[in-house]
């Protein structure tokens, strides 16, 4: 009877703590920066505004759920797409476009917004506000 019970307990320790019904297990790394994002405002150094079009920025994963790295399209006047990753440690993210043009910039993330910093080689810094496109309901 003490058997029974031991190897009772044993299963329903192992069964519940199997990962395969956990929602987390197949979320990918960059999960909080999936999605589409418009640009909201440019802003040289803080303080002046820049003119901007509408440009909007889709990011994908590359099935990999665990390398911060994924894929891009930005959609504007002059389309570009190519991939990034991400240095969390650094706080960069370094996109490469299809034509092996290499941009890596500092940047912010919360839920709804997104914020790139570039450094200019004359030392300026253009401060790119992105918002979250939200699915309707």
């Amino acid at each position: 009877m003490k058997k029974l019970l031991l190897i009772l307990t044993l299963s329903i320790t192992v069964y519940s703590c199997d990962k395969t019904d956990d929602p987390d297990v197949n979320i990918s790394a960059i999960n909080p920066l999936l999605g589409e994002w418009t640009l909201q405002s440019r802003i040289l150094n803080d303080v002046n505004s820049l003119s901007i079009d509408t440009e909007q920025l889709i990011i994908t994963d590359d099935n990999s759920l665990n390398n911060f790295k994924g894929k891009y399209q930005l959609i504007t006047d002059e389309n570009s797409n190519g991939r990034f990753a991400l240095n969390n440690r650094d706080a960069t993210i370094t996109f490469t476009s299809s034509n092996n043009e290499v941009r890596t910039h500092s940047y912010f993330l919360n839920p709804l917004n997104i914020q790139f910093f570039i450094e200019q080689e004359n030392g300026d810094v253009i401060t790119e506000n992105w918002v979250r496109v939200l699915e309707e309901d």
